[in-house]
């Protein structure tokens, strides 16, 4: 039965945790994304775009099909991460990181930060698009 399989399961770590949610594109409310909208996350297969009748429904379909966020939450490559946990483009601050790793999967560390200018090369990092 299904509780004596979760019994058989071993706790984990926060390091090992956050290495598997971090890896895997889940953010955490309030660690990496706080009350701002929920387009800034990128997670769209959680948004309905076609049901109407939900609260913020007409300013999430408008942002997503005439504009773009402001800010957006990004999973950045790191060779070394930046001083001050500072995402910078071109020299200036866009952002700062809000949760980070040290990916075995990508041999380099792995950090969650919500930017501005999401859309230019980060210095130093690289933006790392999620395939399912």
């Amino acid at each position: 039965d299904e509780l004596s399989l979760l019994g058989s399961l071993a706790e984990i770590s926060d390091e090992v945790y956050d290495i598997i949610r971090i890896e895997n594109n889940i953010p955490v409310q309030g660690i990496d994304f706080d009350n701002g909208m929920f387009l800034e996350t990128g997670l769209y297969d959680a948004i309905s775009f076609t049901k109407g009748c939900y609260l913020g429904q007409e300013i999430i379909a408008r942002v997503h099909y005439k504009g773009k966020p402001a800010r957006k939450l990004v999973r950045i490559l790191y060779e070394r991460l930046p001083e001050g946990d500072n995402v910078k483009i071109n020299g200036q601050i866009v952002g700062k990181i809000t949760s980070k790793c040290i990916s075995k999967k990508y041999n380099k560390y792995l950090a969650f930060a919500i930017i501005k200018d999401y859309e230019n090369n980060i210095d130093e990092g690289e933006i790392l698009k999620f395939s399912a």
